[in-house]
């Protein structure tokens, strides 16, 4: 702020505010500060279009979310985190295999980047690819903790079959301190006999 004072149109400091407003989720002013950063005429950082990337995710606005990443990859074209923040746009536009390509690369980028392989996991469930799904959670978590989000995640999404076969294989694998998947396998039976209700 000492430095907006003195030159309010410092790039680097109207996007260094504008991402701890980011973070503080002050996300109008922190528009503002990246806009003025992106005006200044100063080499852009692609962190200034992540963040209007992000800004446009949070307001569903993909579209536009896509514009600003395709900004941040032509800055750094190899960023994971951009990567994984443009297959989660893709995603959230029901673009499914442009999600996919992007996330993909995102762990070629980094191969223990969680997030993405967390969100490829998600996809592939969404899809139906249970083996890839398996596959991509576990990366980064055991196999009773995979099978039990992806029985959860099918559960979200009403197939009540298939998520009792996860929660099952889950306690299967770890009987003894698996609670969450013996919790879920309880929730999801209670639904199931809802849905079936008349």
């Amino acid at each position: 702020e000492m430095a907006l004072d003195i030159n309010p149109d410092n790039g680097e400091a109207n996007e260094g505010l504008a991402l701890i407003l980011l973070n503080k989720r002050e996300y109008e002013k922190a528009r503002t500060h990246l806009a003025k950063a992106e005006a200044s005429g100063s080499a852009i950082s692609w962190r200034v279009y992540n963040s209007l990337g992000v800004i446009s995710d949070l307001e569903k606005d993909y579209k536009q979310a896509i514009a600003n990443y395709e900004k941040a990859l032509i800055v750094q074209p190899e960023m994971p985190l951009i990567l994984n923040n443009m297959g989660y746009s893709h995603y959230m536009s029901g673009d499914w295999d442009s999600a996919e390509k992007y996330y993909r690369q995102a762990v070629l980028n980094d191969e223990f980047f969680e997030r993405a392989w967390r969100n490829l996991g998600l996809l592939y469930t969404r899809k139906g690819d249970y083996e890839d799904a398996v596959g991509a959670f576990t990366q980064v978590e055991d196999l009773p903790e995979a099978y039990n989000d992806i029985g959860y995640i099918c559960m979200l999404n009403g197939k009540y079959d298939i998520s009792e076969a996860f929660f099952k294989r889950a306690i299967k694998l770890a009987p003894r301190y698996y609670e969450a998947a013996n919790s879920n396998l309880h929730k999801n039976r209670q639904l199931a006999k809802k849905n079936q209700l008349p």
